[in-house]
């Protein structure tokens, strides 16, 4: 699977939260180095205040959606987990590094 941003994250979460069949999910980093290494810095330096806080909030969105979501939420931790990735690893029930 390909790198995921939060909002294709967050739709893959809606969908999960309805497919019964579904027991569990476990979250985990494509490569064999980080789990996730968080927010792309050059996007962020690039925008004002307002969008700022949209993207935090968007972000957070997401975020709450793991910590939230109905079925047990496993962190398969592969590497560095940082900034966001940390917080997405924190959101989750259980965390294996």
């Amino acid at each position: 699977m390909s790198k995921l941003n939060h909002i294709q994250i967050e739709r893959r979460l809606d969908n999960i939260a309805i497919i019964t069949s579904l027991k569990v999910v476990i979250i985990t980093g494509k490569g064999e180095r980080s789990f996730c290494a968080g927010t792309d810095i050059r996007y962020v330096i690039n925008i004002n205040a307002i969008e700022a806080e949209r993207y935090a909030s968007s972000v957070h969105d997401m975020l709450n959606k793991i910590e939230n979501l109905e079925k047990p939420v496993i962190a398969a931790i592969n590497g560095y987990a940082l900034g966001g990735g940390c917080e997405i690893a924190l959101a989750c029930d259980i965390r294996i590094a």
